[in-house]
């Protein structure tokens, strides 16, 4: 979300992005872009004293109207650094609902931070209001919180019929073989175990279905997932992670989003702009993205999740487009990435004046 919000920003906003640690894959896309990026090469918590020298040097040099700080490591140094260095405007920005569950000393971290939000910013952003409202609960600052959601390309997710027939070619599918896509790297937040398990009940009751699976981990080197999909290997395609996901969302024909937790869930987002129908689980902000009770099951809920998608293998074709073409529609007027930007320009304007 931060290289799509500064690559589309107007030219008369200047962004220098500093990553606490190297360059990584994402930095050099960043550059790509023709949008400077210093790094400052942090590899462990014992980094943090003297990445904060550096990073106070970096803020006196570069005179920033506006400090934007992207997680808790940078909410924290990024933002102590600034104010010592007399920078007022500082927005951080908190991108997950879920503060446990992660270890006792990054719990207490984010408790830091919740006291810290009081002194250190003038605004805390959020990216969903689950997350706004986990956060405000352990101790962040109510009277600075705003939430501003991801945005969407609505160029680049939306159907494409030569890319369904190619996958669906690559993968020996027909254009009719009912095709459920999922998306998302294998932790246990992500619950696979659950989805798998609503794929198999379908298939074991007779129902023709096939599960395309995307994500780091999932593929069939992971001994877990094959251990549950064992019996009907035939039914999954494992790809582990891909770089244009857009094509995998044409070539299937409804989208599940099966976490435990999730602040603002992107995969749905572009699965819903993508023209696809879709179904999620009560996970952070997923239930108001998708607005469809129909669709929407509890999290952990694999039967509540069969039905779903046994409801959605029984319409035609045609209905299955117009649900799809609800779902774009949605995006369009409530999370594109042209009124995201907007929304972050006004904030920072608004920040200098």
């Amino acid at each position: 979300m931060l290289l799509r919000l500064v690559g589309n920003m107007r030219s008369n906003f200047k962004n220098v992005v500093i990553s606490l640690t190297d360059l990584g894959k994402l930095g050099e896309q960043f550059k790509e872009e023709g949008i400077e990026v210093l790094t400052l090469g942090a590899q462990s918590f014992f980094d943090f004293p003297s990445i904060f020298l550096d990073l106070r040097k970096l803020l006196k040099q570069l005179r920033p109207d506006v400090v934007q700080t992207w997680m808790y490591h940078s909410d924290f140094l990024g933002g102590l650094a600034a104010r010592s260095v007399g920078i007022k405007n500082i927005v951080w920005n908190v991108r997950n609902t879920k503060l446990d569950g992660r270890g006792f000393g990054n719990y207490w971290f984010r408790r830091l931070c919740g006291l810290l939000s009081y002194i250190v910013p003038r605004t805390v952003l959020f990216v969903s209001d689950s997350a706004k409202l986990a956060h405000e609960r352990n101790g962040y600052c109510p009277r600075k919180s705003q939430v501003i959601y991801n945005g969407f390309d609505l160029e680049r997710f939306r159907f494409d019929q030569a890319a369904r027939n190619d996958v669906r070619k690559s993968l020996g599918l027909t254009e009719n073989e009912f095709l459920i896509c999922s998306v998302g790297r294998f932790v246990p937040e992500k619950d696979h175990p659950t989805f798998i398990k609503a794929v198999r009940s379908l298939v074991d009751s007779g129902i023709d279905v096939s599960a395309l699976m995307i994500g780091r981990g999932v593929d069939w080197d992971n001994a877990e997932i094959v251990d549950h999909i064992r019996g009907v290997e035939k039914n999954f395609h494992l790809l582990g992670p891909q770089k244009e996901v857009q094509d995998f969302l044409s070539c299937a024909d409804v989208f599940c989003l099966h976490s435990t937790t999730e602040g603002f869930p992107n995969v749905l987002g572009e699965a819903m702009a993508a023209g696809l129908p879709c179904i999620t689980t009560r996970a952070g902000d997923a239930e108001r993205i998708l607005n469809s009770p129909e669709y929407t099951v509890n999290a952990g809920d694999s039967e509540g999740l069969a039905e779903a998608l046994r409801r959605v293998r029984e319409l035609s074709g045609g209905e299955r487009k117009s649900l799809g073409a609800v779902n774009r529609h949605r995006v369009e007027g409530q999370f594109s990435l042209s009124g995201t930007v907007a929304q972050f320009e006004e904030l920072y304007r608004s920040l200098k004046g």
